[in-house]
């Protein structure tokens, strides 16, 4: 290469713009620094252009009358160092776009749980501290603070429900309790309300560990009033039916004395219809005899 000029040894950086920069830098006396800039290369092997990123110095050299005599060419190929950066800067690119989706549909999540009717709250850490709750499980309790509180603080009394979320954070199980009384006490002028509530607890995960329970709720109270009511609807069915079939068995001894009485009066009737007309036929044959005797006697 040595007594070539550089478009002759690389033809392919003329349209690249480097021999315009070669030929500011001797006509200025000013170096030019480039940074990781892109070039074409033919790869000889191939003869095919390959991408590579460069750091540069064009440094001119100068006599003693600063005169341009010619120029220093401090060329390193920092392709590999490009690549991996791009490689990082996508990476990272990919990692942020997947934080904020995560972080969007959290909030999503959250936006769906704070409209909706069913009690949810997050409870974290061994000692299942409130981390969130929507307004329905808030509605619960009041006026009573309760997030960053513990379950023990909020619901002393709760041992059982303690004992159970116990177990479902150290084996991760799902447990199911449906028809579930609460008993809520909305303020001191009005008297305690019990509702009723199908409750879900699921441990929940960070990084493959379990860090708290889940709790959610579903009010079941009409469900449970309807089915009681039918069911003293029922009972009261039933005893009305008692009532009729007894009615009907009274109904039906009542009848069968009826049948008996007409039974009697229709005997009676008879015997007393058969005792009458003997002596009327007695009367009927004296009436007779004594016609005849008199016509007799009327003849004589």
């Amino acid at each position: 290469m040595l007594g070539k000029t550089v478009a002759e040894v690389l033809p392919e950086v003329v349209a690249q713009g480097f021999i315009d920069l070669l030929d500011q830098v001797y006509a200025t006396g000013q170096p030019f620094i480039g940074n990781d800039m892109p070039v074409q290369l033919v790869e000889h092997a191939t003869g095919q252009p390959e991408q590579h990123y460069v750091d540069f110095i064009y440094q001119p050299l100068t006599n003693e009358y600063a005169q341009t005599q010619g120029i220093l060419a401090f060329v390193v190929d920092t392709t590999e160092r490009v690549l991996a950066r791009r490689q990082t800067e996508a990476l990272q690119a990919a990692v942020l776009a997947a934080v904020q989706r995560q972080k969007q549909e959290r909030e999503n999540v959250f936006q769906l749980f704070e409209q909706s009717r069913a009690v949810i709250c997050l409870l974290r850490e061994p000692d299942h501290r409130i981390d969130y709750c929507n307004p329905a499980y808030q509605a619960l309790f009041s006026s009573q603070t309760l997030r960053g509180r513990t379950l023990a603080e909020v619901q002393p009394e709760a041992t059982t429900l303690a004992a159970l979320l116990d177990g479902i954070y150290q084996t991760g199980t799902m447990q199911f309790h449906p028809e579930v009384p609460v008993t809520i006490t909305r303020s001191i002028d009005f008297a305690p309300v019990t509702r009723y509530f199908d409750f879900t607890y699921q441990a929940y995960r960070e990084q493959d560990r379990i860090v708290g329970v889940a709790l959610f709720g579903l009010d079941v109270t009409a469900q449970v009033l309807a089915r009681g009511r039918v069911q003293e609807l029922n009972q009261e069915l039933a005893a009305s039916n008692e009532e009729l079939q007894a009615s009907n068995e009274e109904l039906g001894e009542a009848n069968h004395q009826l049948k008996r009485t007409n039974a009697d009066l229709d005997t009676f009737v008879y015997t007393a219809s058969h005792d009458l007309k003997v002596p009327i036929a007695n009367i009927e044959g004296l009436l007779d005899a004594l016609g005849r005797e008199l016509h007799d006697q009327a003849r004589r």
